[in-house]
């Protein structure tokens, strides 16, 4: 929601629709994701540390200790890897 919020006040910045109030409300949702984002990765870390595992690299490779019944039952590395070049595409392109 917060992604959708800012780029929708930020297009409408580049349209010059809105003033300074539009400018603040798009500074305010992206400062927000930002923190929304920085929590989520320290809650990996901290996760990751609690439990004694390194749920980075689950992310990446598919793997997770455990028995089956505690995670994920089929690995999605050919998803996982078409999101992947989406957004390095969609980067490479926007910027």
């Amino acid at each position: 929601m917060l992604g959708l919020l800012s780029g929708a006040t930020g297009y409408a910045i580049y349209e010059e629709i809105g003033g300074e109030w539009l400018e603040e409300l798009h500074e305010f949702f992206s400062n927000a994701m930002l923190a929304l984002v920085l929590v989520h990765v320290a809650g990996v870390l901290v996760s990751s540390r609690l439990h004694h595992e390194n749920l980075v690299r689950g992310m990446i490779d598919g793997y997770k200790r455990g028995t089956p019944e505690q995670g994920i039952q089929h690995r999605h590395w050919l998803i996982g890897s078409a999101l992947l070049v989406a957004v390095v595409v969609l980067w490479v392109k926007l910027f």
